[in-house]
């Protein structure tokens, strides 16, 4: 369990994709990695896990409910105080999922705002 490494003072921050094989949607996970700032002052980041989504919907009560349960797993943190930063790409679910999340602040993934606006601009 990565829990020992939280600091009291700082919240972790958290980045989360989901992706599948194009063949189905019994083929899609979800990913959760945690990143840490230690005392020594480096960055840490750690796998929290790659669920799969089976034919589970992939809408914002999904998403969210599967975040918590890998952060209640990996990092024995109930919800009520747990206030990360998640970082997502700009995918509607991904969006509702995080402000869905009480308590959370949802950030935009900035490689993706880049990655649209070059797509935009050719």
């Amino acid at each position: 369990m990565v829990s020992s490494t939280l600091s009291s003072n700082i919240p972790p921050s958290l980045t989360s994709d989901i992706w599948s094989s194009g063949r189905s949607n019994s083929d899609s996970y979800l990913s959760c990695t945690m990143h840490i700032v230690s005392k020594e002052l480096k960055l840490e980041s750690y796998s929290l896990g790659t669920l799969p989504l089976r034919d589970l919907p992939h809408n914002q009560q999904t998403i969210s409910e599967m975040w918590l349960r890998v952060c209640a797993e990996m990092l024995g943190i109930d919800s009520d105080r747990f206030q990360p930063v998640i970082t997502t790409d700009g995918a509607a679910n991904m969006v509702a999922a995080g402000c869905h999340a009480d308590g959370w602040f949802w950030m935009w993934c900035i490689c993706h705002v880049l990655h649209l606006a070059v797509q935009a601009g050719w």
